[in-house]
């Protein structure tokens, strides 16, 4: 398939995808184009707002066989962001996994902490083609990292996020920052702009909210953190938004409750988060399926998975505005 027929095929699917959300269908008549997939659930870091470090999951990576057979199930599939509770470069079959996908005409985005890299994620860089790269940058004074992400430390994240964008200025046609603010960095705007500036990022997105992940635990966790109103911090915002409007460095403020009643979640009639066990999972929000999962991609075609009588209660559900209560934070009302 040509690139132009596959960009026709890619804004058809796209219109059936966004019209059967428009509708509210139960069953979807085409697969999405877009998925979440977990290469590894492996992490180097213990950050005190994610739940792998107290999960009971057993820890293992994503094979490059399963990587394959799952998009082999997706015929219409587009874009992958590789991302999950885990740090993607800590799976050794990371870069066959990008190359394989380029062989199918499939963009690749991934999520980085920052925190690893060497010689052969380097030598991997240079000999993909083109993706996405975002880095996960909460702080750069290492007592808050310390605090929010333990076990990094900033001149090695500093240094490993320059080499990183130098190496991959040739395939990374976008390159920007993610930052989950809370009560301990929200002090520390300025320096990430300014940092993310001297790196040449694409954009930077300040996440202003904490997810539970549908988790006592992490909810009594995260209680101190999380900034309960926003506006209790309204001229750190104005004063980032002025800094990176002066510096000519896109920002972008995520806040929490983006949909509404008349505004619905549009994730169950458009793309699936899959973790590295293959069950698949809603959203990359919830993304753990022991709170829900609609089935096993490696027990069962996904084809059957997508408009299983499981995925059309839900839609059911998000039609109706009959919340769940791991859907509940999303929504304002």
């Amino acid at each position: 398939m040509t690139k132009f027929s596959r960009k026709i095929r890619n804004y058809i699917i796209t219109g059936v995808l966004k019209f059967s959300f428009m509708l509210k269908l139960k069953r979807i008549p085409v697969l999405p184009n877009v998925i979440d997939l977990e290469p590894t659930n492996l992490c180097n870091l213990k950050c005190s707002h994610c739940p792998n470090p107290y999960w009971v999951r057993k820890k293992k990576n994503l094979r490059l066989d399963q990587f394959e057979y799952i998009v082999r199930q997706l015929p219409n599939l587009m874009y992958i962001k590789l991302q999950g509770i885990g740090e993607p470069f800590l799976n050794p079959e990371l870069f066959e996994m990008i190359r394989k996908a380029e062989d199918f005409g499939i963009d690749v985005g991934l999520t980085t902490n920052g925190m690893v890299y060497n010689d052969k994620i380097r030598d991997g860089m240079q000999k993909i083609k083109k993706m996405k790269i975002t880095v996960s940058v909460d702080a750069l004074s290492n007592d808050v990292v310390q605090i929010l992400r333990r076990g990094s430390h900033i001149d090695t994240l500093k240094k490993n996020i320059a080499s990183l964008r130098e190496d991959s200025k040739f395939t990374c046609n976008d390159f920007s920052f993610w930052s989950v603010i809370t009560k301990d960095n929200i002090h520390g705007l300025l320096s990430i702009i300014m940092f993310g500036k001297s790196v040449d990022v694409n954009s930077i997105s300040f996440q202003m909210f904490l997810n539970d992940w549908s988790s006592e635990q992490i909810k009594n966790i995260i209680v101190d953190q999380k900034i309960e109103d926003i506006y209790d911090y309204q001229s750190e915002i104005e004063e980032a938004k002025i800094m990176a409007n002066e510096n000519k460095v896109q920002l972008n403020v995520v806040t929490q409750n983006y949909y509404t009643r008349n505004n619905k979640c549009i994730w169950p009639y458009t793309r699936i988060f899959i973790d590295v066990d293959g069950n698949v999972v809603p959203c990359c929000i919830i993304s753990d399926a022991a709170v829900i999962t609609m089935g096993n991609v490696f027990e069962q075609p996904l084809q059957e998975i997508w408009n299983s009588e499981k995925y059309i209660q839900f839609r059911e559900d998000i039609k109706t505005h009959n919340l769940r209560d791991y859907c509940k934070n999303c929504y304002s009302e």
